[in-house]
């Protein structure tokens, strides 16, 4: 109950000099996962298709699923490649790197405002009893979940990031004021 979660900080104490817990660590080790690439492509072949049969994506994607000892599949959708890197990636905090792409790709009436409406975002669970002693403390008696003093709630203003200021002085062509171009890739 209520266990901690150790991803991505390689080593203990004795091998980097510092105490390793959760994921607080003074190192910044960044990881590509074989995975992310994998689902990247998957995702990548599928476009803004809504699913593909291509031989070397599902390859890849069906890699995945056998690692874990899950069934294969002849052909994918964008919403298994979706759900497979929510699991995949599950606690590892890029969920909201996905749900910010599927919200380009699907906007605001669908996909991942359903997710993020119905989220407990900043909820958290807190001893109920400072004084209690540590057996107490491992059972969910012993916490209540809190509400966030100031929640937060998704809008379609807060999907979208600013242009950083200094973009903007190095390249005026960037400030909100220009209107976008269609950038044309020549061979």
């Amino acid at each position: 109950m209520l266990n901690n979660v150790k991803k991505y900080v390689l080593g203990s104490k004795e091998d980097v000099g510092y105490t390793v817990s959760n994921q607080a660590t003074p190192i910044n080790q960044y990881v590509l996962r074989l995975a992310d690439v994998y689902l990247i492509y998957a995702e990548a072949t599928i476009g803004a298709g809504a699913s593909t049969a291509d031989a070397a994506a599902v390859g890849y994607y069906n890699a995945i699923r056998t690692r874990a000892g899950l069934s294969t599949k002849t052909s994918i959708t964008y919403e298994e490649v979706f759900n497979e890197r929510r699991v995949e990636f599950g606690m590892e905090g890029i969920n909201w790197f996905d749900i910010k792409r599927r919200f380009y790709r699907e906007g605001y009436t669908i996909g991942p405002w359903f997710m993020l409406n119905g989220a407990l975002r900043n909820y958290q669970y807190a001893l109920i009893d400072q004084g209690s002693d540590a057996l107490e403390r491992n059972t969910m008696a012993a916490y209540q979940l809190q509400a966030p003093t100031t929640p937060v709630e998704p809008t379609v203003e807060k999907m979208f990031l600013p242009v950083p200021a200094q973009e903007i002085l190095s390249n005026k062509l960037l400030a909100p004021s220009v209107e976008s171009v269609e950038y044309v890739f020549d061979n």
